[in-house]
């Protein structure tokens, strides 16, 4: 059931639109200019009557089918493990990643936030503590100047002003996905969140 305050709110506001409504049609026949002006403020006030009708009576609680639905939230993935960390049992491979020196380990399917201004290299990836071997990784936006085509970035470093904007797989150009293949079969993936 809706309140009673914002009904005869509506009420009083709808009251005051019919009333301007009114005097602007008698206006209109003694001046033209201000007339046709007080009809056109009149009309969307009267017009924003109608949506506050329509949240008033057709948006009430209890009827979530009715309801205005809000985007859900970004979801904000948990951060990177700090080297050392005790990889988990679900999970197939890390992916290490250095930036300015300091050494992360990457979960598959996880994200890695870095300052745009960093430098980052990828060092390989990693099962059990031990480097795979035939790892090929793929910066997708990202290609070393030295080594044009190369399909393995692995000991390149870059910053974000190096990333090819086009490939970044969000509206901001900030997310760069990470592909780890190993014998020519992908493995997985990571991501390079850049803020």
């Amino acid at each position: 059931m809706v309140s009673s305050i914002p009904v005869l709110l509506l009420l009083v506001n709808l009251g005051i639109g019919i009333l301007g409504l009114t005097i602007s049609l008698l206006l209109l026949r003694t001046n033209r200019k201000k007339g046709t002006t007080g009809l056109i403020l009149s009309v969307i006030f009267l017009l924003i009557i109608g949506y506050y009708w329509y949240v008033v009576f057709f948006t009430l609680p209890g009827e979530p089918e009715k309801a205005i639905q809000m985007p859900a939230p970004e979801s904000v993935p948990a951060p990177p493990q700090p080297e050392g960390a005790q990889l988990q049992e679900n999970h197939d491979f890390v992916v290490v990643v250095e930036t300015d020196g300091e050494k992360w380990f990457v979960e598959q399917n996880d994200y890695l936030t870095i300052k745009k201004d960093v430098t980052v290299k990828i060092l390989g990836a990693q099962k059990s503590g031990e480097m795979l071997p035939g790892v090929k990784i793929n910066v997708v936006g990202f290609t070393p100047k030295n080594e044009k085509g190369s399909p393995n970035d692995i000991g390149h470093s870059f910053t974000y002003k190096d990333m090819r904007k086009k490939f970044s797989i969000d509206k901001e150009e900030s997310v760069y996905k990470v592909e780890v293949k190993q014998n020519e079969k992908t493995l997985g993936f990571i991501f390079l969140k850049f803020i």
